[in-house]
């Protein structure tokens, strides 16, 4: 059974699951930590998981690619 990993970043609001949504990719390298962190779902990953986007790779050491901004 697959899993997918969530992250997210130390000033955001949200929690992100799904590598194609826009915000991760504008999220600072130093910012970015692993799983929820007690926030809530990122409406715009959400949303493309309902639209049939496929979630992020269920491989452990895979992090999304991101700019350093």
């Amino acid at each position: 059974m697959k899993t997918s990993r969530s992250w997210h970043s130390l000033k955001g609001s949200v929690y992100h699951d799904n590598d194609h949504c826009e915000t991760v990719l504008l999220m600072q390298a130093r910012n970015f930590k692993t799983g929820t962190g007690g926030k809530p779902l990122c409406r715009n990953c959400a949303s493309l998981t309902a639209a049939g986007f496929a979630k992020v790779i269920d491989d452990p050491d895979c992090i999304p690619i991101r700019q350093s901004v």
